[in-house]
């Protein structure tokens, strides 16, 4: 499918997905709306499943969405009001080298802030509206999908692993839609009807459960489709453009692993470090050890001229997204990824337009380095996770059960494959807690813009209030007059999980009346 055939079925279909009076009173009909009989030929369903691109993860999913969890995760930051984004990343207070508290300059604690702006009233700056409105587009797309594939369509080919291809996409993409609402909202409703919702707001738990449900409906569905199946690469080849296809599309063997990978991100990120059991490791690292591998090819977003411009590693460099001195302080010396991706500027940028010291930076990202760049179709990020991480949750788990040097094996493999030029770390005498500390900034570094720094930060207790023993200490900093410390402390005092925006209670609130976000504990 040709790049321009392919921006006008996205649009039309992004126009038909949002054609409701409004976007997410679903029971409302629409005659406009596609049917599963639109559905009925090979060529509807091939056209309606690469629409699944449109229907959830297009730009603003890899420019806004990704953004609030770089930035909540200290890893960029964003001063600006656009889409909620200052408010997101504003720490309660700073503690600067000489003990000076430095307050927001305006308004209060980030949690604070967001829910004030919980309203109708506010659009697309609400900022609990955008993952919540994108997910459930694309969670309609997939119910449809699947109406649509148990239709008699007359697939040329083998038309039962054709249907089996159909059926694993929808369910693959329900698999994120659940596992991306469940990690970061505390309540949402699980909706398996193509143009219906209900109002059985279920906690985050069983948002997560039913991701890995949706994944598992996913890989049965894959059985016993062998790699080299001509009927399932061909479907395949067929829903994905082909500018989406330059590192090469996923055998069914390399799609279940990819599955297995993330199931184990739901429950790691889920988590506290410190409330993970001897259970939860195990059940990581069986699915982990049949998790991605290094020459497996996953599903990848890429900036393309025709379609999306707008991401987070080309926006670094539009003067919308900065890089944290708390990303930036924690390479290690020597670390050729900073040569490669970071460079220091003319002059550091402070405090912009005053809105708070956290908007402070020596640092740009380089345009074609690391981990950025504004030319189209050169840079890809995956969609769900990457071997780089698959390998790091196997270091994880094997840290915390003891098998320290095994586990820091796995650290030095991935730096050896991003070409990092590090000293190996295995079987140099580390204890738990600096192999801990490796883990630590590498998966800040190596899984740089990979959309886990705010859930890291988040079961690492980072966000937690200090009084309840979170913040971090021994931060770099630019104060308001263009001093730099590197001993600040910082209590971010985020929310961990969101409420359920306003665009939806309003339109759809609990049957006791309750809206989810009266019922939210912190």
């Amino acid at each position: 499918m040709n790049k321009m055939k392919y921006i006008l079925l996205v649009i039309c279909l992004m126009v038909l997905t949002f054609s409701c009076e409004d976007a997410f009173d679903l029971q409302v009909k629409n005659k406009n709306q596609p049917t599963p009989d639109a559905l009925s030929s090979q060529e509807g369903i091939i056209q309606a499943s690469t629409g699944m691109y449109a229907s959830g993860f297009y730009w603003r999913y890899w420019f806004e969405i990704q953004g609030f969890h770089e930035i909540m995760g200290d890893a960029i930051f964003i001063p600006w009001g656009n889409y909620g984004w200052r408010w997101a990343n504003q720490p309660t207070y700073i503690v600067l080298d000489d003990g000076t508290k430095v307050l927001p300059p305006q308004g209060g604690a980030q949690g604070d802030e967001l829910r004030k702006r919980n309203s109708r009233a506010y659009g697309w700056d609400n900022a609990f509206r955008a993952e919540w409105s994108l997910m459930y587009y694309a969670n309609n797309q997939a119910n449809l999908l699947l109406l649509g594939a148990d239709s008699d369509i007359a697939f040329t080919g083998n038309a039962e692993v054709k249907k089996k291809v159909i059926k694993a996409w929808a369910y693959y993409w329900k698999g994120l839609v659940y596992a991306r609402l469940g990690s970061i909202y505390s309540e949402g409703l699980i909706v398996d009807d193509y143009g219906v919702t209900n109002n059985n707001y279920v906690s985050n738990t069983s948002l997560i459960a039913e991701s890995n449900s949706n994944f598992d409906a996913a890989i049965q569905e894959l059985s016993g489709i062998s790699d080299d199946d001509t009927d399932y690469n061909s479907i395949l080849a067929s829903i994905i453009p082909s500018y989406l296809q330059a590192k090469g599309l996923p055998t069914a063997g390399a799609w279940k692993r990819a599955m297995n990978t993330y199931k184990a991100r739901n429950l790691l990120v889920n988590t506290k470090t410190d409330e993970m059991t001897s259970a939860n490791w195990n059940e990581i690292l069986t699915l982990v050890n049949d998790g991605i591998k290094s020459d497996d090819a996953v599903f990848v977003m890429t900036s393309d001229a025709t379609f999306m411009e707008d991401w987070v590693p080309a926006y670094v460099h539009y003067g919308w997204m900065f890089a944290s001195e708390r990303l930036v302080q924690d390479f290690k010396d020597g670390d050729a990824r900073k040569a490669r991706g970071l460079s220091l500027k003319s002059a550091p940028t402070i405090n912009v337009r005053g809105r708070g010291i956290q908007y402070g930076t020596e640092w740009d990202f380089v345009d074609g380095g690391e981990w950025s760049t504004t030319s189209y179709e050169t840079m890809y990020y995956a969609i769900g996770c990457s071997y780089e991480e698959n390998e790091l949750m196997l270091a994880e788990v094997k840290i915390n059960s003891g098998s320290i040097d095994e586990g820091l094996a796995h650290i030095d493999g991935v730096r050896a494959l991003q070409k990092a030029e590090l000293a190996d770390v295995a079987n140099t005498g580390l204890d738990i807690d600096a192999a801990k500390e490796e883990l630590r900034i590498e998966r800040r570094i190596g899984l740089l813009f990979r959309g886990v720094a705010f859930y890291d930060a988040r079961r690492w207790g980072v966000i937690d209030p200090i009084e309840n023993g979170g913040g971090r200490t021994g931060c770099v900093v630019w104060d308001a007059q263009g001093n730099k410390h590197v001993n600040a402390t910082f209590n971010y005092n985020y929310l961990p999980y969101w409420d359920v925006p306003a665009d939806e209670t309003d339109f759809n609130p609990k049957e006791n009346g309750d809206t989810a976000s009266d019922l939210v504990k912190d």
